[in-house]
């Protein structure tokens, strides 16, 4: 849950940051979206082979340290004047990390349901993800919904929603790693 609502909950609202308070188009802030979903690619490629000479939990905690990187970055873009190249950049490095975390975190689930129960854990993380998903875009809407005008809207409140994000990716890599299957890799079989 908290891997899906610290990426989505600010990938939902970064076209609508760089749009108001970088003044770019919109196009501009779509190939930022682009930049993060070649990049996801790119790291599930990655992790399908490291998964092999890597534990689940150094994916994991890999994945998650992207994601909280490429959030950071797009906080400080809203705070200071930084160059566009930092949008594309960060959010490169957060797609990146999905790609690392959101593929394993579905294996580790399938590992951990017990002989002919695969697809029930399957759907445990599936409906997860989509919490999560739920969640994350909804307490944005919820803080910048109370935003009556636009003036309200500022710089400072969606940066601080985007730090609270990271703040539950945070508590992901403290709380939840440390949970995973210790040393586990692929080519090793799960405990029946």
């Amino acid at each position: 849950i908290l891997l899906n609502v610290g990426f989505f909950g600010v990938d939902a609202f970064l076209p609508l940051s760089l749009v108001e308070f970088r003044s770019i188009s919109l196009s501009m802030a779509g190939l930022v979206l682009t930049a993060a979903t070649i990049s996801w690619i790119t790291g599930a490629w990655i992790q399908a082979r490291l998964a092999q000479r890597r534990s689940r939990r150094a994916l994991v905690t890999a994945g998650l340290g992207f994601i909280g990187a490429g959030v950071i970055g797009l906080v400080a873009l809203l705070w200071w004047d930084l160059g566009l190249w930092l949008a594309f950049f960060a959010w490169a490095v957060a797609g990146f990390g999905m790609g690392f975390a959101s593929p394993t975190v579905t294996l580790v689930g399938m590992e951990l349901s017990p002989p002919a129960k695969e697809g029930a854990g399957t759907s445990v993380i599936t409906l997860a993800g989509i919490l999560g998903i739920a969640v994350g875009t909804g307490l944005g809407g919820a803080i910048i919904g109370a935003a009556n005008d636009q003036a309200a809207l500022s710089m400072t409140r969606v940066a601080l929603y985007d730090l609270l994000m990271v703040g539950a990716i945070l508590w992901a890599l403290v709380a939840l790693v440390p949970r995973f299957p210790k040393g586990r890799r692929a080519d090793e079989k799960a405990p029946r």
